[in-house]
């Protein structure tokens, strides 16, 4: 019995994270703040188009166009992240950290890939 419930629970999870997802809009991503407090966030709905379309061939001068600029942190810095924005509240049913995108980019300053986190 307690099995079922896990599995809708999770499917209906799923379907809520795949319903809330919505097209990069830049003005809205920089307008976003961590305090926002909803979950899904206006930065998570949008980081799977982010990480898809914004992302990929874009230097750290667009990428900061487009997203705002990166925060000035030292979460993650062991990883040698060269980007970092926060999305929001860890999403989940538990949810008490933040989460994040951490952003590399390769020797010519370019995008070469991204991460989510959570602290």
């Amino acid at each position: 019995m307690h099995l079922r419930l896990l599995i809708a629970l999770a499917v209906v999870a799923s379907l809520q994270a795949a319903c809330s997802r919505r097209p990069f809009d830049s003005a809205a991503w920089k307008a976003t703040t961590a305090s926002e407090g909803r979950v899904p966030s206006v930065r998570q709905q949008m980081v799977d188009d982010v990480m898809r379309n914004v992302l990929p061939g874009k230097n750290r001068q667009q990428i900061e166009d487009a997203l705002g600029p990166s925060l000035s942190t030292q979460y993650f810095g062991s990883g040698g992240r060269d980007l970092i924005y926060v999305l929001g509240r860890e999403r989940g049913w538990f949810g008490i950290d933040s989460e994040w995108l951490l952003i590399w980019l390769d020797a010519k300053g370019v995008f070469s890939r991204a991460k989510l986190a959570t602290d």
